[in-house]
């Protein structure tokens, strides 16, 4: 099983059509060496220490990977697009240091998803607030996103909610300063 997560340069065009520059780093460094180290793109295989089980990983018991439904109805596989945003319309760049890394939780119907680097990512990456996450089953998931320092050590903002996968998904979240 393969998984890739995608960094958005502009959302209605192709990375390749968008000229994304390529960033040394898609993940705040950690001290250990990341499957994201590469660049933009990046694929890991499921025998990948970093790259664990569930990501990417279609439900195999229906044909499309969707769950499912009481209605007999399934939920199509798709990709999901985190594009967050601080108090005020901010962005990473005007909250700044406070924010420098950020770390998404998503929990699914078979637990919590095991997320490249661990769930940890640069607050902006190759010039976007975001991330798209590639190739989750249909169904329904919970997220948590928060901002920590370049250390990890400090959050300083916080957002959760709930998304549905019925094909490509984006979720604008706002996040708002912890106390």
């Amino acid at each position: 099983m393969r998984a890739s997560i995608l960094i958005p340069c502009i959302l209605a065009f192709s990375m390749l059509s968008a000229g994304c520059a390529s960033p040394s780093s898609s993940t705040p460094d950690t001290g250990a060496s990341s499957a994201l180290d590469t660049g933009v793109s990046a694929q890991v295989d499921s025998g990948h220490p970093d790259s664990g089980e569930g990501v990417g990983a279609a439900d195999a018991s229906q044909p499309d990977g969707g769950e499912i439904l009481q209605d007999g109805g399934s939920l199509r596989p798709g990709n999901i697009t985190f594009l967050w945003s601080f108090p005020g319309s901010q962005t990473c760049a005007q909250v700044g240091a406070p924010a420098a890394a950020i770390h998404i939780g998503l929990i699914g119907a078979r637990g919590a998803e095991q997320l490249d680097s661990n769930g940890w990512y640069w607050c902006t990456i190759a010039g976007t607030d975001g991330i798209s996450l590639t190739n989750f089953a249909g169904g329904d998931y919970t997220y948590t996103v928060d901002a920590y320092d370049a250390a990890r050590t400090a959050k300083s903002y916080a957002a959760h909610g709930a998304l549905t996968v019925d094909g490509d998904v984006q979720v604008d979240v706002t996040l708002a300063a912890v106390p």
